[in-house]
């Protein structure tokens, strides 16, 4: 016997359901992996249990949202990994170079000239990437900066991207 299809109320309510987890967790609403991910919890569910979606019945929708909560911070997590993945400090900061992360840390004996230089190049850059900077400067992390400035992760990674852009033309300078 075949079961059913979702209707189309049915997947409006799905889709919202999904849109509204997204801000409560704030990430983004219209990540496509992210709502694929929570899809397939969900559709998992109804499957295993569509008696559960019936009538007054919400032990289902309960389960699914439950189950589809996890799986989106289950993907953020993922995609964290794999863009920034674990780097040792003894690691080299480009590909090319013999620098090593723990090198460029800020050091408390730096020159008064070049953190006047650093901050006259980071002036000329977009407003959010000077914020992301001085956040950073500071030892703030990316969730600390998405947080305090509202970003959207996708927005925070963008900032991020561009003030290492930077940094590796202002290393080239």
């Amino acid at each position: 016997m075949r079961k059913r299809d979702l209707s189309q109320r049915e997947r409006q309510t799905v889709e919202d359901a999904i849109t509204r987890m997204c801000r409560a967790l704030g990430v983004s609403e219209t990540d496509g992996d992210l709502r694929q991910a929570a899809w397939a919890e969900i559709l998992s569910v109804y499957r295993d249990d569509p008696k559960g979606f019936q009538g007054n019945s919400t032990r289902g929708w309960r389960r699914a949202y439950d189950l589809a909560g996890d799986a989106i911070l289950k993907e953020v997590r993922i995609c964290q990994q794999q863009f920034y993945g674990q780097v040792p400090l003894d690691g080299s900061a480009w590909k090319d170079s013999e620098t090593t992360l723990l090198q460029l840390l800020h050091s408390p004996s730096g020159s008064f000239e070049n953190g006047v230089f650093l901050r006259d190049y980071l002036s000329r850059r977009h407003p959010d990437v000077q914020r992301a900077a001085r956040g950073l400067m500071e030892g703030e992390t990316l969730g600390q900066l998405r947080g305090c400035y509202r970003w959207s992760w996708h927005h925070t990674y963008w900032a991020f991207n561009s003030l290492r852009a930077a940094m590796e033309e202002y290393q080239q300078i």
